[in-house]
């Protein structure tokens, strides 16, 4: 194998040097190449290219004699004689020596496990390794021309439909965020009662009935709970009914096409009353390993547990910023409630900021997205904004804040898209 891998190695070093255009279809980093010569000449590559010099075996060798103090024309030379791969052959042959980088580490983590005796911690560190691994390589320092590639790409990708955020479900919400965008946190907060945890459900249900794997930690209600308003929200049956038993007319064959539409669905359920940082980031990593999740929903986040050494503001805190540690290493949407403080009560004008949000410190100073939910007719029952939810977007690192109005239908747990999209939505 190892004599596959150098091949692929140096008719990829040969391509650069004769094409340094080439680089932009290689996300490979320096480590991934199985021979230190190779590593060395192809940081030297990257480094040239980014110094906005023309890459050639000249520039190359000059820039590993200064770094080396050894002679490195010759090396360089017999590299450049490999028969040069076509410009599709780039990915091909990156994806082998990746392959081989992959079969290497893979191995040296279990020889890590069979090593002495197992724990738990050994186990985490093993799987946490083996996510890394599973995530997609790239270089940390940038130089102008490959941040603009990068833009560009990204900018082309999105005008044909490719990457952005995960839709929410609620239409006019994700033309306001965006959708929810891989290595966010997203912060919903709201007071008792105004329907955050059916928001959030709203939001992993969106998604799990289209097929994309989601996790949920649900600290405060147990999963049999969150079950029956999944239930409610999917089908259209009064959750209260649900709760007592007392279905009527056709709402036993509504229930029977929900459970029906959700089953063998791809969403996963951690029932534990106040988990910690430890457990969520252990779990979700699981999670990314097994079932390939694309968000985490957390219900709440000053539900969790901290550390008792540590004031609690330092403790939600600390909470904070792994959650955000937590989106950027599985490359994925976290979305966690959060409590408004009750102080908001007193105002004359009730609706949330950011700055309600209890223990909000780290919370707002880590969130890339604040989301909060006000109803009206929780503080006012003849409010002409009966039914109506706002849903109030505070920060947001990808755009413009703002607010949006969404239907509430309470006895089902559901907010709708006040677009033409409700008609529909209030008949599947």
């Amino acid at each position: 194998m190892s004599d596959t891998i150098i091949k692929s190695e140096r008719r990829l070093l040969s391509k650069f040097l004769a094409n340094p255009e080439a680089l932009i279809d290689c996300d490979l980093v320096a480590n991934e190449f199985f021979a230190t010569n190779h590593q060395e000449i192809y940081k030297a590559i990257r480094a040239v290219d980014n110094s906005s010099t023309a890459v050639d075996i000249i520039t190359v060798a000059e820039w590993l004699n200064k770094q080396t103090g050894q002679e490195w024309l010759s090396i360089l030379g017999d590299i450049a004689q490999e028969l040069l791969p076509s410009s599709e052959n780039v990915k091909a042959y990156s994806g082998l020596v990746r392959d081989g980088f992959l079969t290497r580490e893979s191995a040296d983590i279990g020889r890590s496990l069979t090593d002495g005796s197992l724990s738990t911690t050994k186990i985490d560190e093993a799987i946490s390794s083996l996510m890394k691994l599973s995530q997609p390589s790239g270089d940390f320092e940038f130089s102008m021309n490959n941040l603009l590639k990068q833009a560009i790409n990204q900018i082309d990708e999105a005008s044909r439909g490719i990457g952005g955020g995960m839709p929410t479900g609620i239409a006019d919400l994700d033309q306001k965020m965006g959708g929810l965008h891989d290595t966010d946190l997203i912060i919903v907060g709201a007071r008792p009662a105004m329907g955050k945890t059916a928001l959030l459900l709203n939001f992993a249900k969106g998604l799990f009935m289209d097929g994309i794997p989601v996790g949920i930690f649900s600290g405060e209600q147990p999963a049999p709970q969150m079950a029956q308003r999944l239930l409610s929200i999917c089908g259209s049956v009064p959750a209260t009914r649900l709760r007592d038993g007392k279905l009527v007319n056709d709402e036993w064959g509504k229930l029977e096409r929900s459970a029906k539409s959700m089953m063998d669905k791809p969403l996963y359920i951690y029932d534990k009353s106040s988990p910690s940082l430890a457990d969520v980031m252990s779990v979700s990593r699981k999670w990314k390993h097994q079932y390939g999740i694309k968000a985490i929903f957390i219900d709440y986040l000053q539900r969790m547990t901290v550390d008792k050494s540590v004031s609690r503001h330092e403790g939600i805190g600390e909470v904070a910023r792994g959650l955000k540690s937590l989106a950027r290493d599985l490359e994925i949407p976290v979305i966690a409630l959060a409590q408004v403080n009750r102080e908001v009560d007193k105002r004359s004008d009730k609706r949330p900021h950011m700055g309600d949000l209890k223990d909000c410190g780290e919370i707002e100073q880590e969130a890339d997205q604040i989301l909060l939910v006000y109803r009206d007719e929780v503080y006012n029952p003849d409010t002409q904004e009966k039914g109506i939810a706002e849903l109030l977007l505070d920060k947001n690192r990808h755009g413009p804040t703002g607010y949006v109005r969404t239907y509430w239908r309470g006895e089902y747990m559901r907010f709708d898209s006040m677009t033409d999209d409700y008609n529909q939505a209030a008949n599947y």
